[in-house]
């Protein structure tokens, strides 16, 4: 009987067993038993064995043998392979470290077979940043998926992120495996080679990121679906949601003394109510220095007992939920496993650590994590599930440097700041379509800077990968066009030298008008304008005090910034704390009245990195996301060491309009106690906000001049100044809203502001 006669009726058999496990044999499959998971037919009871492949490997040097296909191999699905580009190759010189099986596919390192291993504190703490770093380049991943992106594509830019960060792609070579990730779609249930087969709307993609960073491995994947939810049938919407919950109800019952059975058995249970079946063929593993080890996880239900998870255990826990059957049906690059029936399949993986009171997500996600539906609309946890994981401080100034082939002339930082400009202009050109220009893709004030900022996109790219660039500069308009190598600092000269020949241009049209509404154009193009002015006064050499309109000091704040016997000196930017709580403004609270920056290496890095970001400053019309993502990002990418101040001392919206903050509101207003300022925020209208300031006595422009009086007050030309006519000596007080904080008693003046207001006296 011919191969495919036998392949053919494998897939028969397959469709006409039960989903309680008909498993075609593997001389009908024409697999090789293998898997990044481990694949194990019988469980132990020591739970051990660990998550290595058991495909047998040649020694070659970073390239894959391929062997000729079958013609006549039949799949059981729609997907087929595509041609695949060349193997990518790390350079041993831009990583912390290479994996032992980097050169020839083979793994020497080998975990204990049972005894799963207790991971010690710093050991722990390498595991978190290979997590997080893991996490990092798996947002990456996902956020390029859509319609007409090639898994080779994917993989480019996964493998670019893994080596950007001093990380190895941990998959890359593994037994000869030819990529750098895996990208698993539609029936594949996992290990899907990527190719240049281009996604379709209504595709969902498991992307597997594995990194190998300082001697530690992090492993984590997620689906993803092409088109969003509404490109996705009703029973794939299904397949996702039940395999994201049975995942997140298996991972809450993680903590020490449970058995590992239960992983398994939680999994099952659930996935079974809904309709699905669980791939047995695959597992979750122990992870550390060694890729796969100790302890096997199943998702299915084992009738025995294993071992007990104890404080110091990592491992995943990766479900592979199929709507039909789930055997795997191998390809004949003996890696694709799909469906035998052509049925779709999900998987959702995380590095978890026991701790002593549950579990860490070393992989969870961050707080710039894309927030999915699954998540929104979650029968076990509603949101992003970010763990217990704070943020590593990945110390990136001491990445090797030996792979740039030459060194900038007047370096003043070792600051590798081409690995994150390349980054972002690899990002931009992805989600943009073209490269980053300035013009109608790009932020509506950009267009006045085209030159500037792209001025300042090639030079700092190129002169921090160690090469000077020669580059054709524009000349004032009264010299001639020069040709000149310039650094980085003479780049930036002579940036300010065009903005101040252009100021007049470029600050009396922007904006023409004032704001109507928070996020319209007027207001997006003053967010990038103060960007821009806080970069140039940062890159002068400044330390840089930003402050909201509305925000009123009542003490000089610069002692307190410039005391060294102050704990908040030791930080390089202090933000005043509003009380808002928002994902879309953590981890810091950067909703914010003020930020003092001090002036180093880490805060011109972090305000350049933040001009380049326009794209992103428009789609979110503010600067406050893009602000809160890099400040999470730069906090382990460069150390940078973030304060934000709060309490009695730098009161905000919190306290004033909180009901519970009424006597520390009224020790304000009679003066009892004195803070550095205050920032009411919060509230409906500039209007608004003018008469809280009036009843706080905290105004002191006379009526007149508020609006555009003040214009016409300064044509008068009978000598008297225009302090004279506008301003007080003392504060001009009114009472508005008598349920708001006020200097006095409104005695029944004003009305509630709040429909259930109480009187603030």
């Amino acid at each position: 009987m011919t191969k495919f006669t036998l392949t053919t009726l494998g897939a028969i058999l397959a469709f006409l067993s039960t989903t309680n496990g008909f498993v075609i044999p593997s001389t009908i499959r024409g697999e090789t038993a293998l898997s990044m998971n481990k694949k194990k037919t019988k469980p132990r009871k020591s739970g051990g064995g660990g998550g290595g492949f058991a495909k047998k490997a040649t020694a070659i040097n970073i390239k894959t043998k391929k062997k000729a296909a079958n013609p006549d191999f039949t799949y059981a699905g729609s997907i087929r392979p595509f041609p695949q580009s060349p193997t990518r190759i790390v350079d041993p010189a831009a990583v912390l470290s290479i994996p032992d099986y980097a050169i020839d596919g083979v793994p020497k390192k080998r975990g204990s077979a049972y005894e799963i291993e207790i991971k010690t504190p710093e050991e722990i703490e390498k595991m978190r940043k290979s997590g997080r770093c893991a996490r990092e380049v798996l947002d990456i991943a996902g956020r390029l998926v859509k319609a007409g992106v090639t898994t080779d594509e994917i993989d480019a830019a996964v493998h670019a992120a893994c080596v950007e960060r001093g990380a190895y792609p941990s998959p890359l070579n593994y037994r000869n495996f030819p990529k750098s990730c895996c990208t698993s779609v539609n029936e594949v249930i996992c290990h899907g080679i990527p190719d240049e087969r281009p996604l379709e709307d209504g595709d969902i993609v498991n992307i597997d990121i594995t990194v190998y960073l300082d001697g530690y491995h992090g492993d984590c994947s997620e689906m993803f679906c092409v088109g969003g939810k509404d490109a996705i049938d009703e029973k794939g919407i299904k397949l996702l949601q039940t395999t994201y919950d049975c995942w997140v109800k298996s991972m809450e019952l993680v903590k020490p003394g449970v058995n590992y059975n239960v992983i398994g058995k939680t999994i099952e249970d659930y996935i079974k109510a809904e309709g699905f079946s669980t791939v047995r063929s695959f597992c979750g593993h122990g992870i550390g220095s060694v890729f796969h080890t100790a302890p096997n996880i199943f998702h299915y239900t084992v009738n025995q007992d294993l071992q007990e998870m104890q404080v110091g255990h990592v491992y995943t826990i990766e479900p592979m939920i199929c709507e039909g059957f789930a055997d795997p049906y191998m390809w004949q690059d003996d890696w694709t496993a799909t469906t035998a029936d052509g049925g779709r399949s999900a998987q959702f993986e995380h590095t978890l650590l026991v701790t002593e009171d549950g579990v860490e997500a070393l992989t969870g996600k961050i707080e710039t994590s894309p927030l999915q539906f699954w998540e929104e609309e979650s029968a076990i946890r509603k949101g992003i599930w970010l763990g217990t994981t704070p943020t590593p401080q990945l110390n990136y100034f001491d990445a090797p440097t030996s792979h740039l082939t030459s060194k900038p002339s007047k370096a003043k930082s070792k600051m590798p700041l081409h690995k994150y400009c390349t980054r972002v202009l690899h990002m931009v050109s992805i989600r943009n379509g073209s490269s980053y220009r300035g013009g109608s893709r790009s932020p509506l004030w950009l267009a006045y800077l085209p030159q500037i900022v792209m001025l300042f996109l090639v030079a700092t790219t190129c002169f921090y990968s160690g090469i000077l660039v020669g580059m054709k500069m524009n000349a004032a308009p009264s010299e001639q066009s020069r040709s000149t190598t310039l650094s980085v600092d003479e780049v930036e000269a002579e940036v300010l030298r065009r903005l101040k020949l252009q100021q007049k241009e470029i600050f009396e049209k922007m904006p023409e008008e004032e704001a109507k509404r928070y996020g319209d154009r007027a207001f997006t193009q003053m967010m990038y304008a103060k960007i821009v002015t806080v970069q140039l006064i940062n890159r002068m050499g400044y330390d840089v005090l930003f402050q909201d309109v509305d925000l009123v000091w009542y003490k000089n704040p610069l002692p307190f910034f410039h005391d060294k016997e102050n704990p908040s000196h030791n930080f390089d930017i202090l933000f005043q704390d509003d009380g808002a709580r928002s994902l879309r403004y953590a981890p810091y609270s950067a909703n914010t009245g003020f930020y003092y920056v001090r002036n180093n290496d880490k805060t011109k890095f972090l305000f350049r990195s933040l001009l380049f970001l326009g794209d992103m400053v428009l789609s979110m019309t503010s600067h406050q996301q893009a602000l809160a993502a890099l400040l999470d990002e730069h906090s382990s990418l460069t150390g940078l060491r973030v304060k934000t101040l709060s309490g009695s001392e730098f009161p905000g919206g919190y306290h004033y309009h909180r009901k519970k903050e009424i006597d520390f509101m009224r020790d304000i207003a009679t003066g009892k106690h004195i803070p550095y300022l205050l920032h009411m925020s919060w509230t409906t209208n500039k209007a608004n906000k003018l008469l809280f300031l009036k009843q706080m006595g905290l105004w002191y422009t006379s009526e007149g001049c508020e609006s555009g009086g003040a214009v016409d007050l300064a044509k008068d030309s009978s000598g008297t100044s225009l302090q004279q006519k506008c301003c007080s000596a003392e504060a001009l007080i009114s009472c508005h809203y008598r349920d708001k904080p006020s200097t006095h008693a409104c005695n029944g003046q004003g009305k509630n502001i709040d429909v259930k207001g109480k009187p603030f006296w």
